[in-house]
């Protein structure tokens, strides 16, 4: 039912999914998605992915995105200087 609720499908489904697993491992389509999903798996501990907290996200990706401004300034300023130098 916990796999369920996290991919937002009924028992019955996954039940029905895990049952065709061996045989749609035959489809290379499938494969490749599965070889990923295991990655994944392996990276972040399902119970990691529970405790998400959205909004320290949402915080992270505002300051992050105010820095990627700050050093585009610099980076604005660094290539005018450069080419004043370079006309010297």
């Amino acid at each position: 039912m916990e796999i369920g609720n996290i991919l937002n499908r009924d028992h019955s489904s996954i039940v029905h999914s895990i049952k065709q697993h061996e045989s749609r491992l035959f489809y290379s389509d499938y494969r490749r998605f599965y070889k990923i999903a295991c990655e994944i798996k392996n990276e972040a501990e399902l119970d990691v992915l529970e405790d998400i907290d959205i909004t320290s996200y949402e915080r992270e990706i505002t300051r992050l995105n105010e820095v990627v401004s700050e050093l585009s300034k610099y980076k604005e300023l660094y290539l005018t200087l450069k080419k004043t130098f370079d006309e010297f």
